[in-house]
């Protein structure tokens, strides 16, 4: 993801792996065109712009998905996994009545969606990191303005999931140790556990020649 001024505004008929990817998308178009957006009461694929009541905003789109096809043996077959679907973007109404009036509790960037994946890619979040140094990157990138109780919460959110993954590369390491003692039996090995740091592991390995 870009600063503001690279945000690109998704196109009608525009393909994504999910509705979530395509979520993201609408959460980029109203961070560009600052309005507010919300699911359509009607219908869980289509969204309708926030103010619509208050403004009269025609602002429209939906979500259809679309079926992958798969070849299994000879012939082919279709994919029940909603996973496996894609989703095609149809804008109904692309146009605003309602520029810079988005609703407050619904804008895009106080939604973790789409403020976690902001960032998270433009500035490396640390336990050290200040909620007030989210907000100033949010209004110089995206010239958005969120509380610092969102930006907190985003960086609670963004410590978890690093740690998690953390978690799960170091438990690859003791299998990845036994596979190197199988291939090369004379290899020195020294793994450790250390408690203090969430089971962290600290592997080293020196091969004799």
């Amino acid at each position: 993801m870009a600063g503001l001024l690279e945000i690109v505004i998704p196109l009608n008929g525009s393909e994504y792996s999910s509705i979530e990817d395509l979520t993201f998308a609408l959460h980029d178009w109203a961070v560009k065109d600052k309005f507010s957006f919300r699911r359509a009461k009607s219908s869980g694929a289509s969204w309708v712009c926030a103010t619509k009541e208050e403004t009269g905003c025609q602002w429209k789109v939906r979500g259809e998905a679309q079926k992958r096809w798969r070849i299994e043996g000879e012939g082919e077959e279709e994919d029940d996994d909603e996973e496996a679907r894609l989703f095609t973007l149809v804008i109904v109404h692309g146009d605003h009545l309602c520029a810079s009036n988005g609703v407050k509790s619904r804008r895009s960037s106080s939604s973790h969606e789409w403020l976690d994946g902001a960032v998270a890619r433009h500035m490396r979040v640390t336990r050290d990191t200040k909620p007030s140094a989210i907000v100033d990157m949010l209004k110089v990138q995206f010239l958005e303005t969120i509380s610092e109780k969102v930006a907190q919460l985003c960086k609670l959110r963004l410590l978890k999931s690093d740690l998690t993954a953390q978690r799960e590369s170091f438990k690859l390491i003791p299998a990845y140790e036994r596979r190197l003692r199988a291939v090369a039996p004379g290899v020195y090995t020294d793994l450790q556990v250390d408690q203090n740091t969430c089971k962290y592991f600290q592997f080293q390995a020196l091969f004799y020649l």
